[in-house]
């Protein structure tokens, strides 16, 4: 069961979603009467909303998740080539 008096979130993208009238929601804080209508066991019951199932937090949450840190292949090629650089001078290692 949805608790409308609590924060709400998507399950998926985690997006936060405010209540703007009765069980309608939205992206907005301050849009009144705008957004998808959801049931009470948290599916959307409008045709096309595209946020899908929701679910309530714990406001202390962190909302941020850390991230690790991916090296694309050009990040990756750069740097192999800096170091092919400094390895090759002669002057590398000297200071």
């Amino acid at each position: 069961m949805i608790d409308f008096s609590l924060p709400i979130r998507t399950v998926r993208t985690r997006r936060r979603l405010y209540v703007t009238g009765g069980q309608r929601l939205d992206t907005r804080p301050d849009a009144i009467g705008t957004g998808f209508v959801y049931g009470a066991l948290g599916s959307p019951v409008d045709e096309g909303c595209p946020w899908g199932k929701i679910e309530t937090f714990d406001p202390t949450e962190d909302l941020f998740v850390e991230e690790e840190e991916v090296e694309t292949p050009w990040a990756r090629r750069a740097r192999e080539e800096t170091e092919r650089a400094n390895a090759s001078s002669p002057l590398w290692g000297m200071f």
